[in-house]
């Protein structure tokens, strides 16, 4: 792999302010390769960045962590795809509802909006995610929406009887030697985190979630609230190309891998598999993405992309919503850096 165009690049566009750093990995089955540009934090100080920075992985939590987890409950035989939500959680007042409707984002949830900022405790919050209603019938269109794992989250916690961060770090990121991922904990020092938002209610928000759903739920849910870097995604990566195996140990079993190489919406407006964009034409994935991949993106200025027909995969780790969140540039960098990957990889 030849980092020097993708460096060269990196370094550009943070010369030119554009993003304020990132970190980048690439990862094939020769091995590994990995390089970084610029700050993890502009102010009030300016903090040099370096290949140990961890990121707020905003919504790739819903592929690293929560869809992760949610394959290995379906290996153990304690879900299936069609497992009734509603049979878990007996609060979810649709019954019809399936853990694959979840996954792929065809349940029939609302998306985005901003009522839940009305909530004023995490009790609040559960309440209002429980009497959401559905805005449209579900199968018959595809709406992404972080509710979805939200409820994802509460169903791994139920099954479990353990909370979500206690769950992916026992099952997840200990088998895969991801030493340095989780979410939010005292122990890191704060030193090592990029910074996201600068806001007038949060200040600068280091080392703490940046997704208000997630804050509400104490950090530690299903959509967002994962902190990682380059090196421990890299791992993550490998064991995915490696169809379920992690250094001579099974993570998880082929035929499970072979799930996500499945779209489950051809008929629908965007393709997806269990958590990830499925060969999606997107901004995001380069002019030269095969027809057999998966990837996904976060709000923070991450992604994760990985070519089952080409055999590699990549992470870009940015923080691009610092100081603010006034950067329309992110789908042109991860559009030329997916460009760059092939090229010269």
């Amino acid at each position: 792999m030849n980092l020097t165009p993708i460096k060269a690049y990196l370094d550009e566009i943070v010369e030119e302010k554009i993003i304020p750093g990132a970190c980048y990995a690439y990862v094939d089955f020769s091995g590994k390769w990995m390089t970084f540009s610029g700050y993890k934090q502009m102010v009030p100080t300016l903090e040099p960045n370096n290949l140990d920075t961890l990121y707020d992985l905003a919504s790739l939590t819903k592929v690293v962590a929560t869809t992760t987890a949610i394959l290995l409950l379906l290996e153990q035989g304690k879900l299936t795809l069609k497992t009734r939500v509603s049979s878990i959680l007996p609060r979810f007042k649709f019954e019809d509802i399936t853990i694959k409707d979840l996954l792929t984002h065809t349940s029939g949830i609302p998306g985005e909006n901003k009522n839940y900022k009305q909530c004023n405790s995490k009790e609040d919050f559960i309440d209002y995610v429980y009497d959401l209603e559905l805005s449209y019938e579900p199968n018959t269109r595809v709406l992404y929406t972080d509710y979805n794992f939200i409820l994802l989250g509460f169903v791994i916690e139920a099954i479990m009887k353990m909370p979500i961060d206690q769950v992916v770090s026992k099952f997840i990121f200990e088998p895969l030697q991801m030493k340095n991922s989780g979410y939010l904990s005292n122990s890191l020092d704060p030193s090592r985190f990029a910074s996201t938002e600068v806001t007038s209610h949060r200040g600068v928000i280091k080392g703490v979630v940046h997704d208000g759903k997630s804050l509400m739920l104490d950090g530690k849910s299903g959509n967002a609230g994962v902190f990682s870097n380059v090196s421990d995604l890299s791992n993550f990566i490998e064991m995915i190309l490696n169809q379920g195996m992690f250094k001579g140990q099974r993570f998880l079993h082929s035929e499970t891998i072979g799930l996500l190489r499945h779209c489950y919406t051809q008929k629908l407006d965007f393709r997806r598999t269990l958590g990830w964009l499925n060969n999606e034409p997107s901004s995001s994935i380069g002019d030269y993405y095969s027809n057999d991949m998966i990837f996904h993106t976060g709000f923070t200025g991450t992604s994760i992309y990985i070519d089952f027909h080409n055999q590699y995969g990549f992470v870009l780790l940015t923080n691009r919503i610092h100081p603010n969140r006034d950067n329309p540039r992110i789908e042109e960098i991860r559009n030329k850096v997916a460009n760059l990957t092939l090229l010269y990889k």
